[in-house]
């Protein structure tokens, strides 16, 4: 029997039907989910370069973060503040007050997971203009973003998106000052310092350009304080107003609380502010600088009306680990939980337990982590073979 037209033509629509994934027919449920993991000032002392090096002229910074790399890795954008410059071992490798760091510790970032690296800190012009070109050139080689610092006008002036998951994500980056030198009027454009107007403009660019959540990246406020001063509050308050929906901190060296936000200029149902994320790592031992935070953020998309929600937000204390293991000077970044549960590394002293006990109470503190959830620690250390 001969099929009739019309009921070849149904038949055709229904098999179209079965091999379209089932996830575009329910798009009146689909969303889609983006997360960012963000530490705060990637520092390198000059212990720690000596403590990397291998031989002549050659580091490893690998083990640095070896054991910390698994939190790193889990979320689609991995950023941090890198908080010295890359000018060349010509210039003379330095720690502070003026920085210049090995490129090896670029590649142990990048092996880490990091893939944006906010570069507008008061060290960037620390080996002058050629050190800051030479820093971003070279973390673009090395495959990952840097963010605040440009090399040519056209670069400052360039809008970056970048899409993950389906959604449009705009970050900016901002300083209030840098050290030695600011930079040359003729090349005002090569850094980005906190003005109200230049941070108003990049956020409305960003959204006719199609951004649909924007983060901001400060660097400011008085080191070593744990509480926000009044003008990181103002500065915040100001770009809350104009449009950012996260907002994260450095520079105080120590971890500062977190806050949840809610406005109308923001394209999220609710925003989230980090004032400082602390030392990621350092060879500031004292107290509150010798650990800080790994912030995880994840925003759903929701794609019928395409309104992005903040679905979660937790956090990794952190501490920072120097000593010998196996007759090696190292240093690790550790999860400090670790001193809650007591599964502390078999070379660890005595004065090691109670120091990474007292960051991870100290973090926890001034946090204040019942409005927020706890990260399902790993359970991973440096290896001591």
């Amino acid at each position: 029997m001969q099929i009739p037209q019309i009921q070849k033509f149904f038949y055709f629509i229904a098999l179209i039907v079965l091999l379209i994934p089932s996830k575009y027919l329910s798009q009146t449920d689909s969303t889609v989910s983006f997360t960012i993991s963000a530490v705060g000032d990637l520092m390198c002392h000059s212990t720690q370069f000596k403590y990397a090096k291998v031989d002549t002229d050659k580091y490893d910074f690998g083990k640095v973060f070896s054991s910390i790399a698994p939190y790193l890795s889990q979320s689609d954008v991995t950023i941090g503040n890198i908080e010295t410059v890359f000018a060349g071992r010509d210039k003379g490798i330095a720690g502070y007050p003026v920085f210049n760091t090995p490129d090896e510790y670029l590649d142990a970032l990048k092996d880490a997971g990091f893939d944006v690296l906010v570069t507008a800190n008061n060290h960037s012009l620390d080996m002058d203009v050629e050190g800051l070109l030479r820093t971003n050139n070279l973390i673009r080689e090395k495959k990952m973003e840097p963010v605040g610092t440009f090399v040519s006008e056209a670069d400052r002036d360039s809008v970056r998106i970048y899409e993950y998951n389906g959604l449009k994500v705009g970050i900016t980056s901002y300083t209030y000052a840098t050290n030695i030198r600011s930079a040359p009027k003729d090349s005002s454009y090569l850094i980005n310092y906190i003005q109200d107007s230049i941070i108003k403009n990049d956020i409305q660019n960003l959204r006719n350009a199609g951004a649909e959540l924007v983060i901001t990246f400060f660097h400011f406020g008085t080191e070593y304080e744990r509480y926000p001063s009044g003008y990181q509050k103002r500065v915040v308050q100001n770009t809350i107003s104009y449009g950012a929906d996260i907002i994260l901190g450095c520079h105080p060296h120590v971890v500062q609380p977190f806050e949840y936000f809610q406005s109308e200029e923001s394209n999220i149902d609710r925003g989230f502010v980090a004032y400082s994320l602390g030392n990621f790592v350092s060879n500031q031992r004292w107290q509150y600088s010798d650990g800080g935070v790994i912030v995880n953020i994840e925003v759903e998309k929701l794609i019928p009306d395409n309104s992005l929600k903040l679905k979660n937000v937790s956090f990794v204390p952190v501490w920072v680990y120097k000593g010998v293991v196996n007759y090696d000077a190292e240093y690790f970044i550790l999860p400090s939980r670790i001193s809650e549960t007591g599964s502390f590394p078999s070379y660890f002293t005595d004065e090691d337990k109670a120091l990474m006990k007292q960051s991870y109470f100290d973090t926890r503190e001034i946090i204040n982590s019942d409005s927020l959830t706890t990260f399902n620690e790993l359970t991973i250390l440096p290896s001591t073979d």
